[in-house]
C-alpha cells in the first residue's frame, strides 16, 4: 500500500513539474520580455506595426497563463487537498531563478552548468521538499 501511494507521488511530482514549469516559463518569459521584439526598434511602418501586434500578443499570452495557473492551483485544491496546491506552487515557484539564468545567460541550466549560490540551493530543496508534501497529502 505504501510503495503504491509512494509510486503515486513520484507520477503526479513529475506530472506537477512538467504542467507548473511549462505555464511558470510562459509567465516569467512574458513579464521579462524575452524574445519579444520592441515596436520602436523598427524604422519601417510595417514592421514597426507587426512588433506592436506581437507586444499585445505577449501580453495577453502573459494574462491568460496567469489566470491558468491561478485556476491550476484552485483545482488542485478542490480537487484533492491544500497540500497538493502548495506542492505544485512550490514547484513552479522553485523554477523561477533557473528560468531568470537561463534568460539572462541563453544557456539552459543542466547539470554541467548549475547556478551556484544560496538561491539555488533553495530553490532546489524547495523542488524536492514538494514530492514529500505530495506524498503525506494523498495518503
Amino acid at each position: 500500500m505504501e510503495v503504491i501511494s509512494l509510486v503515486e507521488a513520484a507520477v503526479l511530482w513529475l506530472v506537477f513539474m512538467f504542467i507548473g514549469t511549462n505555464l511558470i516559463g510562459l509567465v516569467v518569459r512574458g513579464v521579462v520580455g524575452e524574445g519579444v521584439p520592441s515596436s520602436t526598434e523598427y524604422r519601417e511602418p510595417i514592421l514597426r506595426k507587426e512588433a506592436a501586434k506581437l507586444e499585445r500578443m505577449n501580453l495577453w499570452l502573459t494574462l491568460i497563463s496567469a489566470l491558468v495557473i491561478v485556476a491550476y492551483i484552485y483545482t488542485l485544491f478542490r480537487a484533492w487537498n491544500a497540500g497538493v496546491a502548495a506542492a505544485a506552487l512550490m514547484l513552479m515557484i522553485a523554477r523561477i531563478p533557473d528560468l531568470l539564468y537561463e534568460i539572462k545567460t541563453g544557456k539552459k541550466v543542466g547539470p554541467k552548468n548549475m547556478p551556484k549560490g544560496v538561491i539555488s540551493i533553495l530553490s532546489t530543496l524547495l523542488m524536492l521538499g514538494a514530492l514529500p508534501l505530495i506524498w503525506f497529502s494523498i495518503r
